[in-house]
């Protein structure tokens, strides 16, 4: 099952250390089991989450307004 949930935060930079450390409240909040990224950098610490997680394919905008909504 999937939900198109969406949680946003306001930060002051896209450092991935940052970003991580955000996603990783968000996922402890809100029992998140999976998340899809963009291919931003900001994404890097993707791995230390916990979770699954899924990119969009790159040069394939049919999947990107789901993500940048």
């Amino acid at each position: 099952m999937a939900t198109r949930f969406k949680i946003v935060y306001r930060l002051p930079s896209k450092h991935a250390a940052l970003v991580e450390e955000k996603l990783k409240k968000a996922i402890q909040k809100y029992s998140i089991k999976s998340m899809t990224f963009d291919n931003g950098s900001e994404f890097a610490g993707h791995i230390n989450l916990g979770i699954r997680t899924y990119f969009c394919f790159p040069h394939s905008p049919r999947e990107k307004p789901q993500v940048e909504r």
